[in-house]
């Protein structure tokens, strides 16, 4: 398993999520 690319993923996801909710959070 790559994890850094799995982090990159998360990320990703979370970017998105955020966006949806009109706020950036940082994990």
């Amino acid at each position: 398993m790559n994890s850094k690319t799995n982090l990159e993923e998360i990320k990703k996801f979370w970017n998105l999520r955020a966006l949806e909710y009109g706020e950036i959070q940082e994990a």
